[in-house]
């Protein structure tokens, strides 16, 4: 897995903006739904806050909701009606929510002013008005002791012909942004025993509303669950989280959202509540517009949001939890790693090589395995030792390399080893099948032996273990011939301790004793027994290794050839140096300060040979060494302070630095600059809004980058106070 946020935009100028941020804050919500009732914008909406009481003689009809909206008139008759009949409808909120504003859709029904003054052709002491919970009167007409004209209606009512219906001159009227609680409609009549219509069954028609209501509480109770909220690493598959939460005197539950690196993933309805939690103008930007008064469900409601492309890395997670009026509660804020990518897979076992003796040295193979795609692993050894079964095999302590030197002690057992393969998505281990016994020195057999240093018997025959600096015999007569013995030493070869100087062996020598085109070669970082290993700039790094035949013995006294290669695109493999293996086939090489690079070790089997018989490559990672300061530690807003440094070592020229600032728990970027041709860098930055005293903490960053063959690096921390 790569530990990677997910992309950025980088900075290429002065971003005096990025220390706004540190200042800034996100509003809250207005928490002001839009709720209709009777007619909605794409359909009929729910009549939930509507109700009517009065004299039975008045009728409530919302029959006509699905098209012109709700009915409130009189039962009366044409003429002289003697008794009062009020009815009146309430709009009332609910739960601890309030209305704060909004239209009210309303129309005269069979309601007229025919001739003023004339009480049987007069609407005479009917009429209507709308007031608040407080009895403020928004809107009137009539409802007085004589006969209503036009003037008494807020707002004004057009007067039509005989025989035509009064009218408002518009179908709405404004409800004002004071906050309350319910509005009332009265129809009716009081002013007994003088009531007259003109029309029979006067009233109000075409009645609905569009409300803005306040929800002033976000939602409680919040809980997170699930393996995104639990576990601080994520494979692929497992990313889901459980959201619950309550919202019993508001609007109810709305929505739930995941926002990964404060940039939405998914957000989703917690519960369409019967289909009432659904907005109901989809042809607008705002989502919190309903159909029905009390929308969303206000007791614990959970919803599981899933996400199924998270990228690789450490990522921040913020979970949001909306009620019905956008007020919202962040449920939860963590940060979290996600592993898509499975952990090293074993395809083919692990196995033993060597002779299974006393003083002999088995060799591990790491078998082989599936990456996924991923970076190819390191390996760890645990050598194991088991009964004369195979089973009930237990750790040897300290046995942790690729190699083993078979000790007394496993004398009746037989050895395994257990690999370990690790990379950046996880360790996976594998055992190899079991050696033969284990047999003492004096008691060990081979059969198909080829020549040991001195003698040699064909096919199966039986041999001492003693070993001579021959040749060196490799089972079943697979080894090389033996070396021609030059003068002034016994084998023919230059010893460990000899320094190396021009090769005297003649072409075709056997490069070594025990000398093999079989060959097992290991090669790791001493201090961590890796193949690749990261270093700080300017450090060099021992490496150490070992060149053993297939029969497990060790190729003393060969020639070993060194190559390095930078990590930078169109770089070559070039010879460093040579090395000679110790009588244990053991090496060093001391890989000298510089940049990241591969490191390949060769083993050739004989003089001369235009091909390696075995390679072996161990990776150099260097971080980027930056040198960095900042022109002052004090100064003054409206100040400028200048950011100052280097990137250490060869090819730094021209290289892109960052210069970044604390904010919070991240680093927002202040400045992005390239290099000289010495790999020295510098930007400044003006403060210009801190107004209170501030500490800022600053650090250049060194990312990876094409061409430059170092890994990405970061200077020590430099602080700055700034006064207003």
């Amino acid at each position: 897995m790569h530990l990677t946020d997910l992309p950025r935009r980088l900075a290429t100028t002065l971003a005096a903006a990025a220390f706004l941020l540190l200042l800034i804050t996100t509003p809250a919500h207005a928490g002001v739904a839009t709720i209709y009732q009777c007619r909605g914008p794409q359909g009929q909406a729910d009549t939930d806050l509507m109700s009517a009481a009065g004299n039975s003689s008045l009728t409530m009809s919302f029959a006509g909701c699905a098209s012109t909206g709700a009915r409130l008139v009189s039962t009366g008759y044409a003429g002289l009606n003697p008794a009062p009949n009020d009815m009146t409808l309430t709009i009332g909120a609910s739960g601890g929510t309030r209305f704060v504003g909004g239209t009210l859709y309303r129309q005269m029904f069979n309601y007229a002013y025919v001739e003023v003054g004339v009480i049987d052709k007069d609407s005479y002491g009917f009429g209507y008005e709308l007031r608040d919970a407080s009895s403020n009167v928004i809107e009137r007409c009539g409802r007085a002791f004589q006969p209503a004209t036009p003037g008494d209606c807020a707002p004004a009512i057009v007067n039509f012909t005989t025989g035509d219906y009064t009218r408002f001159s518009s179908p709405t009227v404004a409800l004002d942004g004071t906050s309350t609680r319910r509005y009332t409609l009265t129809v009716g009549c009081n002013n007994a025993p003088n009531c007259t219509h003109y029309y029979s069954n006067p009233g109000i028609d075409q009645v609905s509303a569009r409300l803005l209501v306040e929800d002033a509480q976000a939602p409680t109770d919040t809980a997170v669950t699930g393996p995104l909220a639990t576990s601080d690493v994520i494979g692929g598959g497992d990313e889901t989280l459980t959201v619950t939460a309550s919202d019993p005197d508001g609007l109810g539950v709305y929505q739930a959202e995941l926002l990964v690196d404060d940039v939405r993933a998914v957000r989703q309805t917690a519960s369409l509540n019967g289909g009432k939690c659904v907005d109901a103008d989809t042809g607008n930007a705002n989502p919190y517009e309903f159909l029905n008064g009390s929308p969303c469900p206000a007791g614990p409601t959970s919803t599981t949001l899933s996400v199924a492309a998270l990228p690789e890395g450490l990522h921040n997670l913020k979970v949001k939890v909306y009620d019905a009026a956008g007020n919202a509660t962040v449920a939860m804020d963590r940060d979290v790693t996600i592993d898509r990518v499975a952990a090293p897979t074993n395809t083919s076992a692990p196995d033993v090589t060597g002779t299974a003796e006393v003083g002999r040295t088995l060799v591990a193979t790491t078998g082989a395995w599936d990456v996924h795609g991923a970076a190819e692993p390191a390996f760890g050894y645990q050598w194991q030792r088991c009964d004369a079964a195979g089973a009930s095999c237990q750790d040897v302590a300290g046995a942790t390399g690729g190699l083993y030197d078979v000790a007394a002690a496993d004398v009746g057992s037989r050895m395994r080893v257990r690999v370990a393969a690790t990379n950046s998505e996880g360790t996976t281990s594998a055992p190899s099948a079991v050696s033969p016994v284990v047999v003492a020195k004096e008691t060990a057999t081979t059969g198909g032996g080829g020549g040991g240093g001195g003698s040699t018997t064909g096919g199966g025959g039986t041999t001492t273990s003693t070993t001579t600096t021959g040749g060196g015999g490799s089972g079943g007569g697979g080894g090389l011939a033996p070396a021609t013995v030059q003068p002034g030493t016994e084998s023919g070869l230059p010893v460990a301790a000899q320094p190396l100087g021009p090769e005297v062996r003649p072409s075709g020598t056997p490069n070594g004793a025990n000398a093999s085109e079989q060959v097992t070669l290991l090669a790791f970082d001493a201090a961590s027994e890796r193949r690749a290993v990261r270093v700080r700039y300017g450090r060099p790094v021992i490496i150490a290794g070992r060149l053993v035949a297939a029969s497990g013995a060790p190729i003393s006294g060969a020639r070993l050839e060194v190559h390095q290669q930078e990590r930078r695109a169109g770089a070559k493999l070039a010879h460093d140096q040579d090395i000679l293996t110790d009588a244990n086939g053991k090496f060093r090489y001391v890989a000298p300060a510089g940049p990241s690079r591969m490191v390949r070790v060769g083993y050739r089997a004989r003089v001369g040979d235009t091909s390696f018989a075995r390679t072996t490559d161990v990776h150099l990672k260097v971080v980027a060494s930056v040198s960095f300061r900042l022109s002052r530690s004090k100064l003054r807003n409206g100040q400028t302070l200048r950011y100052l440094g280097r990137i250490h070592g060869p090819r730094t020229g021209h290289r892109f630095v960052e210069v970044v600032v604390r904010s919070g728990s991240r680093w927002q970027v202040v400045c992005s600059v390239r290099t000289d041709t010495k790999g020295s860098f510098g930007c400044a930055h003006r403060f210009r809004r801190t107004y209170r005293g501030t500490t800022y903490t600053f650090r250049a960053r060194v990312r990876k980058q094409t061409g430059m063959p170092y890994e990405p690096g970061l200077s020590g921390l430099r602080k700055a106070r700034v006064r207003p």
